[in-house]
């Protein structure tokens, strides 16, 4: 009877977690969900490529994959929506751009890099920043 009133209570304990794991989903490796910071851009002016640092843009993407950004000038505009996610590629629709843009993107050890469609090439890398919920 003993053991199972210790299991019972393991598992209320368990069971009355504050947040369910959301928090531990958000600040996931494996998922676009949660706070970003953009550290560099990938730009060229005319000549070669390189990455260069960016300034301190934040967009933070939603469970239901809208985000909202600290900037109205950012290449994601203000807000907008996140569609067809998969592994490797998203669509971006924003009020910034008359069509939806499609992008790859990689993440990998708190790092996202997403990939626009432009002539250059385009990109931007950024880290997440800590859930402070």
């Amino acid at each position: 009877m003993k053991i199972i009133t210790v299991a019972f209570m393991i598992l209320a304990f368990t069971a009355c977690n504050k947040n369910n794991g959301v928090d531990e989903f958000i600040d996931s490796d494996t998922t676009i969900i949660g706070k970003w910071s953009e550290y560099e851009n990938y730009i060229s002016p005319g000549t070669a490529w390189y990455w260069q640092s960016s300034n301190n843009i934040v967009v933070q993407v939603n469970s239901d994959l809208s985000y909202a950004s600290n900037n109205d000038n950012y290449f994601w505009g203000r807000n907008g929506k996140i569609e067809n996610l998969t592994d490797s590629t998203f669509v971006l629709k924003s009020p910034v751009f008359a069509s939806a843009v499609n992008c790859n993107y990689k993440l990998k050890d708190g790092v996202l890099e997403v990939w626009y469609p432009c002539i250059e090439g385009c990109g931007s890398r950024f880290k997440r920043k800590p859930n402070t919920n």
